[in-house]
């Protein structure tokens, strides 16, 4: 017979899964921005257009959660836009794979968004483009030198 789980182990799963979102929201709105922009982490929160656009990002992705029932531990925009300033000199993962001439992971992030807005009466549609901007930039950007060298 299948034990039930404990509150206190269902309420860990929850901030489990919360903060695995919000992880997600961060990447989907720091990564692909970095790489189209061909830039460091901290560009996303300088340029206001590029603070806008991650703002949406981050915004949709908690729309999404929150669609799925998951509770997000803090606002998924102030936490990217937080991660993108605390890691201004850094470049994401995604710039160092194309830098590196590898595929990016934005098909786990962006796309796995849009993915899971399907299963909602919503379509998160610029984590979409944001997965297919990336896509498009990282073909052209290949092995190019990355921003966070010399």
């Amino acid at each position: 017979m299948r034990q039930l789980a404990s509150p206190s182990e269902k309420a860990s799963r929850d901030e489990f899964e919360g903060e695995r979102w919000l992880k997600l929201a961060t990447n989907a709105a720091i990564n692909p921005l970095t790489l189209i922009a061909w830039s460091r982490n901290g560009e996303v929160v300088r340029d206001e257009r590029l603070r806008a656009l991650a703002s949406a990002l981050a915004d949709e992705v908690g729309r999404v959660a929150r669609g799925l029932g998951i509770r997000l531990p803090e606002d998924p925009v102030e936490a990217a836009l937080r991660t993108a300033s605390d890691t201004s000199p850094n470049c994401s993962s995604s710039v160092q794979d194309v830098a590196a001439g590898r595929r990016t992971e934005l098909r786990y992030i962006n796309g796995a968004v849009w993915e899971a807005s399907l299963k909602l009466n919503f379509r998160a549609s610029l984590n979409l483009f944001a997965y297919l901007a990336g896509e498009a930039a990282s073909e052209w950007l290949k092995g190019r030198r990355s921003p966070c060298e010399g």
